[in-house]
């Protein structure tokens, strides 16, 4: 009897202790990751007006890939905006994502979904530059394609489909030559400027059929 009172509490000693060390470690590691964030260096829509960096903003969320299966490892729940330069300076966690190269996305809210491939996160605050096909600091060429206006703007599962075509082409056409007065207030408003037009239409036409990044 008394060398099974001794099993017993040497036993239940250990549970505890590999219950604690699990518990410490689970800490420890969300700590870890939660010290990754990223923030927007570039992200330009197609076809604003104006001069450059003075008319780039979009609403947007970002989504984080396996490069090796595709699968998302972490996707915002919420939108974000750019400002007029094309920036969101504000850092954005990447909590449970450890260190390692990565697939970043960007969805805005006129515009399909852009690809970053194999971008390194670190600890601390790493950049995306979605001009650069290698995410390099300086502004590159690569833009958001514009004319995915399908949906509502209320959140990132109803931004879009991801796909140009007859049905985002036909809300342009009931907002044809409807004025937008804060260059911002209606969605088919692909360059941001006063009206709905022709211009808005060639920009939606040109990527006619395109799908935003897998």
């Amino acid at each position: 009897m008394i060398c099974f009172r001794i099993f017993f509490v040497t036993f239940a000693i250990l549970v505890a202790g590999f219950a604690y060390g699990a518990t410490q470690d689970l800490i420890i590691r969300t700590n870890v990751y939660s010290l990754r964030s990223v923030y927007i260096k570039w992200a330009v829509p197609e076809g604003r007006v104006g001069l450059a960096g003075t008319n780039w903003d979009t609403l947007y969320y970002l989504t984080v890939k396996d490069p090796s299966d595709n699968s998302i490892l972490f996707s915002t729940t919420t939108l974000s905006q750019t400002d007029i330069e094309g920036k969101d300076l504000t850092a954005i966690p990447v909590p449970n994502v450890g260190s390692g190269a990565y697939n970043f996305y960007i969805k805005g809210h006129q515009s399909l979904t852009k690809k970053l491939s194999n971008i390194s996160l670190l600890s601390g605050l790493s950049q995306l530059n979605f001009t650069q096909a290698d995410n390099s600091a300086t502004l590159g060429s690569l833009l958001l394609l514009a004319g995915d206006i399908s949906g509502s703007t209320s959140s990132p599962s109803t931004m879009g489909d991801d796909v140009i075509n007859a049905v985002d082409l036909s809300i342009m056409l009931n907002s044809l030559d409807d004025d937008d007065p804060t260059t911002r207030g209606l969605r088919p408003n692909l360059n941001q400027d006063p009206v709905v037009n022709s211009v808005d239409m060639s920009l939606l036409l040109n990527n006619l059929d395109k799908e935003g990044d897998i």
